[in-house]
């Protein structure tokens, strides 16, 4: 996980009393605490999306179901990529081809310095036809909002402007 952490307190560097140096050295520690809870949080809501989103059986119940979870976890933008993939037929082809397809999610990379929090997710796309297998690289982005938890949203950010910016065929196999 990449996350930019600001080590240095606002305001002026330097200066100041032994109490100040103190309160100033511990108000760095929660702001640090404060960041790491909020990368693990954060990097949780970008580690469910994809998968959720991509990881798919040739079983329109379970397509269904994943497709749920992840729009719960995003805003209108993973509904019109879901509408766009199930306007060509993306759906409907693997069903009727018996393919299945996983995702494995590499790294997440979040910027803390700005809110809403960008991230940038990397992961690897493994696609299952009767025909052979296919690895992909994938990698989406977008912005983290803070929302309250539920038991649909469990790490309490809603991914905003997600979008895919790279899915490009790394290894095909014959079986």
């Amino acid at each position: 996980m990449f996350l930019y952490l600001p080590l240095r307190p606002a305001g002026r560097p330097g200066g100041g009393s032994c109490t100040d140096f103190a309160q100033r050295q511990g108000g760095q520690r929660h702001e640090f605490q404060q960041k790491r809870q909020l990368g693990g949080r954060s990097q949780g809501s970008c580690r469910h999306l994809s998968p959720a989103f991509f990881s798919l059986s040739p079983d329109d119940k379970v397509i269904k179901e994943h497709i749920t979870k992840s729009l719960y976890l995003a805003d209108q933008s993973a509904k019109h990529a879901y509408d766009n993939l199930e306007e060509k037929g993306y759906y409907a082809g693997l069903i009727a081809g018996n393919i299945s397809q996983s995702l494995q999610v590499d790294s997440v990379k979040i910027d803390t310095r700005s809110y809403p929090y960008p991230f940038r997710c990397y992961a690897t796309q493994q696609i299952i036809r009767q025909t052979g297998q296919l690895r992909r690289t994938l990698i989406t982005s977008g912005y983290l909002r803070e929302v309250i938890r539920s038991d649909n949203n469990p790490h309490g950010f809603l991914i905003e402007r997600w979008n895919t910016l790279e899915n490009k065929d790394l290894k095909t196999t014959q079986p």
